[in-house]
């Protein structure tokens, strides 16, 4: 539900909840493009703002899970790009750009990105953890549920989780609350090509494990950095012109592909068994 006092300030500016809904989902506004100004289409630039290469979102959350997480990634001149970040103009529809001066503070936001993906997203622990809960969720037999109704879902969160799971008797519950998650046999990565072969040399030797009666998982992890080929491109203010932002930085197009990690995990209790089986 929508605050009632937010809803009228909406259609107060001619704007409906369904509009900005739109807007966040990237979809077309229904009814038409309400987001028009002088001729102009501020759709491109709303949506950048809001999903895009220099977005709100990954601006804030990138140095704000570099701080509670203590590690020194994803730290950037965020003052410097907010500073020069402008507007241009095409076929009628208004852009996101960067002036050219700090398109260096911009490479320093994606490299921050790639490092805080390896470092924190991509965590092996944090990795393996997902899969023995799905592991719980798969087995439970629906024991634990989120909860439909919103307001319900909102004051849902990691408590809840834990508490639900130490409750449980299903050995994954037991496994994860006890902290005995699978250890990282074998990794392959980073890299920013096609996992393919990674990943079946994995599936192989994780089907040597299992023929050894060793329970073992792979996972692949795989996470975009940029958003390169959208519709709604990033440009650069230069003396050159305006250019996209892929013409003027051959880091951009570099970090275009999916960054992917390929992983072996095993038990624990049977860990150094399994680097025997596979001769590591």
């Amino acid at each position: 539900m929508l605050d009632s006092g937010l809803e009228a300030e909406l259609r107060r500016r001619t704007f409906e909840p369904s509009h900005v809904a739109a807007l966040i989902c990237g979809r077309p506004p229904p009814g038409g493009n309400p987001f028009r100004s002088a001729g102009r289409d501020l759709l491109p630039i709303l949506r950048q703002i809001v999903s895009g290469e220099l977005d709100a979102d990954r601006m804030d959350y990138l140095q704000r899970d570099s701080f509670f997480t203590g590690v020194n990634y994803g730290k950037f001149d965020l003052d410097w790009i907010v500073q020069n970040l402008a507007s241009v103009e095409r076929d009628g529809g208004v852009h996101l750009a960067l002036q050219h001066r700090a398109v260096f503070a911009f490479e320093d936001f994606l490299l921050s990105r790639y490092h805080m993906f390896l470092s924190v997203y991509f965590h092996y622990a944090s990795v393996g953890y997902e899969v023995l809960l799905q592991r719980y969720c798969d087995t439970s037999g629906g024991e634990y549920r989120l909860p439909a109704d919103v307001d319900e879902y909102l004051q849902h969160d990691d408590v809840a989780l834990t508490a639900a799971l130490r409750a449980s008797k299903n050995p994954w519950a037991k496994r994860i609350v006890r902290r005995q998650g699978y250890r990282l046999l074998v990794e392959i990565g980073p890299f920013l090509e096609g996992p393919e072969g990674g990943a079946h040399q994995l599936e192989a030797q994780k089907e040597r494990l299992e023929q050894a009666g060793i329970d073992a998982f792979t996972t692949l992890s795989r996470g975009v950095l940029s958003t390169y080929g959208r519709d709604a491109t990033l440009y650069v203010k230069s003396p050159r012109g305006e250019v996209p932002i892929a013409e003027y930085t051959p880091l951009y197009e570099r970090y275009a592909e999916a960054a992917t990690l390929a992983r072996l995990y095993a038990p624990p209790e049977r860990f150094d068994e399994a680097r025997r089986v596979l001769g590591i």
